[in-house]
């Protein structure tokens, strides 16, 4: 049952933010008032930070919607091009607590439960990958140039706004319908704040995405990064 629950509520989801009919752009609407409250939120967050130079190279590569847009295969793409780079990622949904190191010049020290799935994505997909995962960015940075590291690349890193970085925001193809914050769109950041990228990657256009599917099966999920 919660699972049938869960892909319903999923569909609705997508079906709200991308292809809302009439009574879910009425609702979109009436959450207005939510939504310019988190507009605030974030846009104070965003110009009273201090931002913090750790005297190395970062590259944050993020976006500014829910949900996938080719943040991950973008992060290893360009990983591949920079040699001593260490990718610096939360883990998301991993069980383990504070700063971990998940692979170390490509020996993977931990098991997916607490890398969590996208950290191990990483660490399997680079030869000699450097992955850590930590809620504190900070001190995972610091870790990082203490152990050798010349780059430093942040997975969804754009919100860090007191971290001195160049900035490459993911923009989604197809994008939400309503440029509208949470709740009443699918944006975790004002549309406008595109203008504050250093690069913005349009699947498309400024790169392509190529996916090969092993031991197709008919019961296969497709989950995107």
């Amino acid at each position: 049952m919660f699972k049938k629950l869960n892909i319903f509520l999923h569909a609705w989801a997508n079906d709200y933010f991308f292809r809302p009919n009439f009574f879910q752009i009425l609702l979109a609407f009436l959450l207005l008032p939510l939504s310019f409250i988190y507009f605030l939120i974030v846009v104070l967050k965003k110009f009273t930070a201090r931002k913090i130079d750790f005297g190395i190279k970062i590259i944050s590569v993020g976006n500014l919607t829910l949900g996938g847009s080719g943040k991950t295969p973008l992060c290893v793409a360009i990983a591949k091009n920079y040699e001593g780079a260490f990718i610096v990622l939360r883990g998301y949904k991993r069980k383990s607590k504070g700063m971990q190191v998940v692979a170390r010049n490509g020996e993977i020290l931990l098991d997916v439960a607490a890398s969590g799935d996208e950290a191990m994505i990483y660490a399997t997909s680079l030869k000699n990958a450097n992955v850590i995962v930590s809620e504190d960015r900070k001190i995972a940075i610091k870790y990082a140039k203490e152990h050798g590291a010349k780059y430093i690349l942040l997975d969804d890193g754009f919100s860090k706004f007191d971290i001195a970085k160049f900035d490459i925001l993911v923009r989604p193809n197809p994008e939400p319908r309503l440029k509208f914050c949470l709740p009443s769109g699918a944006y975790r950041y004002p549309f406008s704040f595109y203008k504050f990228a250093d690069f913005v990657a349009i699947e498309g256009q400024t790169h392509f995405r190529k996916s090969e599917i092993l031991n197709k099966s008919e019961k296969m999920v497709l989950v995107t990064a």
